[in-house]
């Protein structure tokens, strides 16, 4: 599994623990709140008025978590579209970068083995030069010779 796989699932798993804490935190205050309302010694319609007020005060809190909780998500996605364009760009670099070493490397290769044949035609002309000169030397001594 490899760094950046493992980051991903870490995040994951805090993302869920995130959420279930919150979830938890929501069920529990639900609870609190309605085990309060009914062991309170409190008369009918003042124990309405209450529940009613505290379903109120509930669901504005639930607006309010949502309303952030969507925020939040937003803004979390235009990072990561924001980090992903990053490393998508910087990837796209070096890879061209790399593309145009390589093709830089097979010029200068070409090169190379241009001028290794150039060198190696140049020896060979100058050897069979020597080699005629030094036959046309050896015939020449030999005919001095022989007359």
């Amino acid at each position: 599994m490899s760094n950046s796989e493992r980051k991903k699932q870490a995040k994951d798993v805090e993302n869920q623990s995130s959420k279930g804490f919150v979830l938890g935190a929501l069920i529990g205050g639900v609870i609190g709140a309605g085990v309060a309302l009914f062991l309170a010694p409190k008369a009918g319609k003042e124990l309405r008025r209450t529940v009613s007020s505290e379903v109120s005060s509930l669901k504005e809190k639930t607006g309010q978590l949502r309303e952030t909780a969507v925020t939040r998500g937003t803004e979390l996605v235009e990072t990561a579209k924001k980090k992903s364009q990053s490393i998508s760009e910087t990837v796209s670099k070096q890879s061209t970068d790399f593309i145009n070493k390589i093709k830089r490397n097979e010029v200068v290769e070409d090169n190379l083995e241009e001028q290794a044949d150039m060198t190696k035609n140049q020896q060979n002309d100058q050897i069979q030069q020597m080699l005629d000169e030094t036959k046309k030397a050896f015939d020449e001594t030999e005919r001095q010779l022989n007359h």
